[in-house]
């Protein structure tokens, strides 16, 4: 449970400064001076009214994150690879294209785009095909293929269910039934 309320008697009742409420508390001063900056935000004040439960505290500090307005929409990734591998189509094509179409999604793919200049577009291609065929598109794990140079090395084609699962930890279905 949260120390909130605690956190803001100590440092307004008590004059104590973040370092010594985190202290007396087991939490961080950085904790303690989030409490102190969300309690401004939130419009309230210092002492808090006597209404106002833990629960109702923590939910005006900590206010769920705005909506976004719709999902943004995913390319359809079976049809970009399909695409690029047609010749002369390239990943800056496909992105001009689905910019026009869905100018609501087009930000999730400048920082993809943003690795082009850092790598190259031949390696940012290379590892964006990668990551549509292993099914995991995001940036994260174009990222990180990049920066371990695993769009360089051959990608090997593994099928996990031909894999033999002979270890003494794996159990196999024959212990659930």
């Amino acid at each position: 449970m949260r120390k909130i309320r605690e956190a803001l008697r100590l440092h307004f009742e008590c004059g104590f400064n973040h370092r010594e409420v985190g202290r007396a508390l087991g939490t961080s001063p950085t904790t303690v001076g989030q409490y102190v900056r969300r309690l401004e935000r939130a419009g309230l004040s210092y002492p808090l009214p006597p209404a106002l439960g833990d629960d109702e505290l923590e939910a005006r500090l900590f206010p769920p994150p705005p909506r976004v307005e719709g999902e943004r929409p995913a390319p359809h990734w079976p049809t970009v690879r399909r695409e690029l591998a047609r010749k002369g189509v390239t990943l800056d094509l496909l992105w001009n294209e689905y910019k026009a179409e869905h100018a609501d999604g087009y930000r999730a793919c400048l920082g993809v785009l943003r690795l082009g200049k850092d790598y190259g577009n031949a390696r940012l291609e290379a590892a964006c095909c990668r990551a549509i065929d292993l099914k995991a598109p995001s940036y994260r794990f174009i990222s990180s293929t990049l920066k371990n140079g695993l769009d360089q090395s051959p990608q090997t084609e593994t099928d996990q269910a031909s894999l033999p699962l002979t270890h003494p930890n794996v159990r196999g279905p024959d212990y659930y039934h």
